[in-house]
């Protein structure tokens, strides 16, 4: 890849001790020059004479206000940015955005800019820190080629004609492989694994809705790959939406969910358990969350957090459970099995089966009962094998309808859901009265041949009832096991199961990361979604809410929007497994394909039910090259060697190999952990620099949808259009319609957006004509402007040649579904959403577009879709495989069951083996995430690293004193998968459970310009600050059984946080 002669450095200095120059940065063209501007703004003990003035206000003359959406975490908050000379000046909060202003505190979506000016709305310290990541010193300029190994740490500038040229032949290959229908090699030469395109992957980590959909249209529509977005969603919580899918009836990844995420009401709920989260400082919307815990403790409101960290989050706390990692089960079934006991559930709603008997008031007794939006499978009836209780499947009736008993009678029948079917019930027990016995002959069990187990030899089958069998689970054990599994004492166990049945549908049991993040994670958050089921509390005013505000629809669907996922060309279809194997059964076919044997256990695990990817696998995939080798890694805003349990060390020694990974292009804005393993590194833009269309979290009631702007930089300033104005002056004009710009790759040196780079990256691979790029180029939507679907709106644009191009679709798509009709009303909403920021909801009279009597407006409401909530989760073949239709899933890996009902069980490995370690590592490991830091990145803003200069080794004194440590000692903690292990600082306290040890994430950083590297031959600047602390993630467990990948959810393939065993021991001075 060239050569470079290494030159003597230019100086190593602390990011902290440079002069202010944050409006420069754009104009450097290296990182020595934009070192040279680094912000000495947060250093503590300055004199009075070197504080700069404040900045100008927003009333100031040549001051602009510019509407947008923060990115400092996941929370999507809205920023107001004040800019003077293409410069952020100051960032606060959006006074239209619901999660900077409550209801009665915000602004009407009529307000005018003027009013906006002066309305309080309130950021985040991560948020107003945001100036500092644009002017972040480190961000890199240009695109850089590696010179020398992979990995060595020598880097050249080059052009981006250059960069893009030389990307482009060696990815045209994939490109007109798949034209030409060149497939991937395979043991019986039958093509099953696809055309050579998938060896393409494209892996953004954190990745936002409009560029999401975007690059689908490059690498998938355009490549063909079935690789085409591997994000990050497995190493944060995707067994939490797994669970959620498979709670509202997705049981295999052709079906979809009706929700896959719940929230508690915070503004009405009474009573709310926090499983593994930590509101006042790390869920999202962050700000949000934290004034409801405030807000509602001061209401009355309890808070109930389960922890084994005494987090921020318990000063607001009405109890801190200092719980067991993975304890949470255990809890679950304890507070179940007391609620059952004493009758505190919820039986009327359990026993509705269909939309009719949900929504009446009198059960089928004559009994008053609640009217409800929702049913459940709690009285269906499951098949139980004498001979293996473990064996279990819902109960099908002739033509597959389910089966329940008659409440009065205990006679079977069918069940009917749909919405004009008569109201059903069903019996929750069986008493003893009715038969528990059905014949063989008037049923036809899911399953064919020798698969069908559970027909006993005289020509009956056992049956109960889902809720019976749940019930069982929870009474397999008194509460002296619960309490002993969970290390949460019996008296508690009851005094929280009586107080949370008490306050009925205003109770929520709530769990995310700490709860989803083990190797049983869905395991564990079906156990909490059962708890709200036992109150019945979904759709409720102060409930679990899964059917919340929602948001305008990008890739549209209605009359007068264009469909953004249509494509004027003949669509490039794709085929084969995906390399991590998510969403696909393995079968006879596949193993034909690998020469595998299908009764054996295959090489890696296979995730049929991880329909949110799983990130982690990517690299011991290309590692094995399983299912087939890798060609072409795509990185953007992916750190898999920082970011992913024991990923460091796998990483450092594939991503380097180029036997493993020929080529690996990473975007991003500086040298990241994953950008030191590249070949090439582009930098796009910071989030202050693009569009986006982020979609927002559930724990808003009415419905939004915020849009991203460049507030700053190139593409605020760049000239184009008929008018030859810039982008906020095409706003001012209302010409954004018409508004446009063309690049000159040769000559101009961005950074771009993503987008742009692919665009133009693309039309290199095509040999120059962006109009043989599927869905691309002049007609990328219908073949010519004239064969455009009548019901399409004329402002949208048949053309796909620019990010503004798509960005500007997506806005007249918003602005019809918001409600406007003519072209001068659509044009006006869609100037209007970039102003603001978005379009809001307002919250209506009384906070009518919240709430609806009762209930909440938006309701999850599956009852009237045909479909019920959960406690069985049936684990499955589809009926559509050829190998074992409609039978129980069998784990090709670990040739195991998954257990359909929540369960205490230990860590296990892919074989479904306990992992037991040695006694020496005897300390659980955990993490989590402090209020001034999220995700890896903030590690790069000085005024969020000087808050705490370093993280800590945090343990209990009790331990402290078991191991002879102290306060302050520099120690190693070590796994047994990573002996060489991690070095930190430890800090001793009351805080933490004993047993437990905990090191925050986001620290602990080995590149970002915590140590140089070589760039056109001379060593960069660093900023040591950016390196300090430690993180956990290095030293989480292998997997013993695979090797190479951390422990995971084989169900949900979350990658598990919370499950490793480490030894903490004093470093010798």
């Amino acid at each position: 890849m060239g050569s470079n002669e290494q030159k003597e450095p230019a100086g190593l200095k602390d990011v902290l001790n440079h002069p202010l120059s944050r409006r420069h940065f754009l104009a450097a063209t290296g990182v020595a020059a934009a070192t040279a501007g680094v912000a000495g703004l947060f250093v503590a003990n300055r004199d009075a004479a070197a504080v700069s003035p404040p900045d100008d206000l927003e009333t100031s003359s040549g001051v602009s206000v510019r509407y947008s959406v923060c990115l400092s975490c996941h929370s999507k908050c809205g920023i107001r940015v004040r800019v003077k000379n293409d410069s952020v000046l100051k960032i606060d909060g959006n006074p239209w955005h619901p999660n900077n202003a409550e209801t009665g505190e915000r602004l009407a979506f009529s307000a005018t800019m003027a009013e906006a000016l002066s309305a309080p709305a309130t950021l985040c310290p991560k948020g107003q820190s945001g100036v500092e990541v644009m002017y972040n010193p480190f961000r890199i300029a240009g695109p850089l080629k590696r010179v020398g190994a992979r990995g060595a740490g020598q880097w050249e500038s080059i052009s981006w004609d250059q960069a893009l040229t030389e990307i482009a032949d060696a990815a045209r290959p994939y490109f007109e492989g798949h034209a030409d229908g060149t497939l991937l090699p395979t043991a019986d030469g039958s093509g099953t694994l696809g055309t050579i395109a998938n060896q393409v992957i494209f892996s953004p980590g954190r990745f936002q809705h409009g560029q999401k959909e975007f690059t689908d249209r490059i690498f998938k529509l355009g490549f063909g790959t079935v690789n085409y977005r591997h994000d990050h969603t497995s190493i944060c919580e995707t067994s939490h939406h797994v669970a959620g899918s498979f709670f509202t009836e997705r049981f295999s990844p052709e079906l979809s969910a009706v929700k896959d995420h719940f929230k508690p009401d915070m503004l009405e709920s009474e009573y709310i358990l926090w499983f593994g989260t930590n509101p006042l400082e790390a869920n999202f919307p962050t700000q949000t969350l934290a004034k409801r815990v405030a807000k509602g403790r001061n209401a009355g409101v309890k808070h109930v957090i389960i922890d084994p960290r005494h987090s921020r989050s318990c000063a607001f706390a009405h109890r801190w459970l200092p719980i067991k990692p993975r304890g949470d089960v255990a809890l679950t079934l304890g507070i179940a099995q007391r609620m059952i006991a004493q009758g505190n559930y919820d039986v009327a709603f359990l026993e509705a089966i269909n939309e009719l008997a949900a929504k009446a008031t009198v059960d089928w007794s004559g009994g008053t009962k609640d009217l409800q939006y929702n049913t459940t499978d709690a009285s269906w009836l499951v098949v139980v094998d004498a001979a293996d209780p473990g064996l279990k499947m819902i109960f099908h009736k002739n033509a597959g309808a389910y089966v329940a008993l008659d409440p009065a009678t205990g006679i079977p029948f069918s069940i009917d859901r749909a919405i004009t079917a008569a109201a059903q019930w069903g019996r929750l027990e069986l008493d003893g009265t009715e038969p528990n016995t059905v014949l063989a002959s008037s049923l036809n069990l899911r399953g064919v041949g020798s698969h069908v187990l559970d027909i006993n030899g005289d020509g009956t089958v056992y049956v109960a009832p889902v809720f019976q069998l749940y019930k069982a689970t929870a009474f397999a054990h008194d509460l002296a096991y619960y309490a002993s599994e969970s290390g949460i004492d019996v008296e508690t166990i009851i005094a929280v199961a009586d107080e949370f049945a008490a306050a009925g549908h205003k109770a929520v049991a709530e769990a995310y990361r700490g709860a989803a993040q083990h190797t049983n994670g869905v395991n564990t958050m079906q156990a909490t979604l059962i708890l709200n089921m036992l109150v019945g509390n979904f759709d409720w005013k102060g409930g679990a809410l899964g059917g919340t505000g929602g948001h305008l629809h990008e890739m549209g669907g209605s009359a007068g929007q264009l469909a953004l996922d249509k494509q004027a060309t003949v669509k490039r279809s794709t085929s084969g497994p995906q390399l991590t194997r998510v969403k696909q059964y393995f079968n006879s076919t596949l193993a034909s394909a690998l020469g595998e044997q299908v009764d054996n256990p295959t090489r890696r695990p296979w995730f049929p039910f991880a329909y949110n990817g799983n990130y982690q696998e990517i690299v011991p995939s290309i590692e094995d090259r399983y299912p087939y080798a890798a060609g072409i890694l795509f990185s953007y805003w992916n750190n898999l060697p920082y970011s992913s349990p024991s990923g460091a060390d796998g990483a450092r020694r594939v991503l380097t190999d180029e036997s493993l990974l020929p080529l690996h292009v990473c975007f991003d804005i500086e040298m990241s952990e994953m950008a030191s393993l590249a070949d090439y590194v582009l930098p796009d833009g910071s989030y202050f620099e693009r569009w986006t269309t982020p979609h927002n979290s559930p724990t808003i009631l009415s419905k939004l949808s915020p849009f991203r702007s460049p507030v700053v930089g190139y593409y605020a300033t760049k000239r184009g259009g008929t008018g030859n104005e810039t982008y906020w002056e095409a706003l001012a004009n209302r010409s954004l319609g018409s508004w446009n710009y063309a690049i000159d790759w040769a000559t101009e040196t961005g950074p771009f957006t993503v987008e742009d780079i692919s665009v133009e990256l693309m039309r290199r691979v095509a040999g120059g004509n962006l109009d043989n790029v599927p869905a691309f180029g002049t007609n990328a939507f219908y073949a010519s402007e004239a064969a455009k679907d009548a019901a399409v709106h004329p402002l949208h644009r048949n053309q796909l040649k620019t990010a503004w191009d798509w960005y500007w679709n997506i806005l007249v798509n918003w602005a019809i579904e918001a409600g406007a009709s003519t072209d001068a009303e659509i044009n006006e909403m869609a100037h209007r959403i970039v102003e603001r920021g978005g379009w809001f909801q307002d919250t209506g009279v009384d906070g009518t577009n919240e709430y609806s009597g009762a209930y909440a407006k938006n309701k999850t409401a599956v009852s009237s879709k045909g479909k019920s909530l959960h406690f069985f989760f049936e684990y499955t073949f589809p009926t559509t495989h050829e190998d074992w239709p409609g039978q129980r899933y069998v784990d090709p890996y670990s040739k195991k069951h998954y257990n359909p009902l929540p369960e205490v069980v230990p860590v296990v490995d892919a074989a479904g083996e306990e992992v037991r370690d040695s006694n020496e590592y005897a300390l659980r490991c955990v993490t989590y995430k402090p209020i001034w830091h999220s995700q890896g990145r903030t590690a790069s803003i000085p005024s969020l690293t000087v808050l705490q200069k370093e993280n800590f080794v945090e343990m209990s004194s009790a331990d402290a004193r078991v191991y002879g440590l102290r306060g302050g000692d520099l120690v190693k903690v070590t796994s047994a998968s990573n002996t060489k292990g991690v070095v930190g600082r430890l800090h001793v306290g009351e805080r933490i459970r004993p047993g437990v040890i905990a090191m925050s994430h986001s620290r602990g950083r080995w590149e970002i310009n915590s140590r140089a590297y070589g760039l056109d031959g001379q060593l960069t600047d660093v900023a040591p600050i950016r390196g300090a602390g430690v993180t956990c993630n290095p030293i989480l467990r292998l997997d013993p059984a695979i090797g190479n990948v951390t422990l995971q959810d084989p169900i949900g393939g979350s990658a598990s946080f919370y499950d490793t065993k480490v030894k903490v021991e004093r470093l010798a001075l």
